[in-house]
């Protein structure tokens, strides 16, 4: 990635927890609740995350909204007590590790999905312009030799059935 203009800014192992809502089918809203841990070097951190459904821009990217709560280690059980307590059921659990790069206006991220493979995620920077984005995308695609997943991580675990 280095020679593509990105530079390596962590290493890290994350376990993601889903969950289901007791009434509605975040399936069929595609929408997610996430709890994550993450250990990067010697810090950790959980983070537990709303994702709102999938929209598309006129470039035809991927921009779903996110609302996220930080959580220390002590309100980590908690969470997961009042989750259960108010009815979500966890739907699947996978972890994977992240190689953290950035450059060129971008966020990119190299995951080994455990059980299944190896993902490319990019990610627009806070201050990034959207106009060369796709430009960029193609030509990492093409000299990384990455090919497009519309699906995300949860879905190709839940149809895999193969992540640990």
């Amino acid at each position: 990635m280095e020679s593509l203009g990105f530079r390596r800014v962590d290493t890290c192992l994350e376990e993601d927890y889903y969950f289901d809502h007791p009434c509605r089918n975040f399936a069929e809203s595609d929408e997610a609740l996430r709890l994550r841990k993450r250990i990067c070097g010697l810090s950790r951190s959980y983070v537990l995350t709303y994702k709102g459904p999938r929209e598309r821009d006129s470039s035809n990217f991927k921009i779903r909204e996110e609302i996220e709560v930080f959580l220390d280690e002590k309100e980590l059980s908690n969470i997961f007590t009042i989750l259960e307590k108010l009815g979500f059921k966890l739907i699947t659990r996978f972890t994977k590790r992240r190689e953290i790069y950035s450059g060129r206006g971008l966020n990119a991220s190299i995951d080994l999905l455990s059980g299944v493979g190896y993902y490319l995620e990019l990610e627009l920077g806070i201050h990034s312009e959207r106009g060369c984005l796709e430009s960029i995308v193609q030509e990492l695609n093409k000299k990384l030799g990455a090919v497009p997943v519309e699906k995300t991580y949860l879905e190709i675990c839940i149809e895999t059935g193969k992540c640990i």
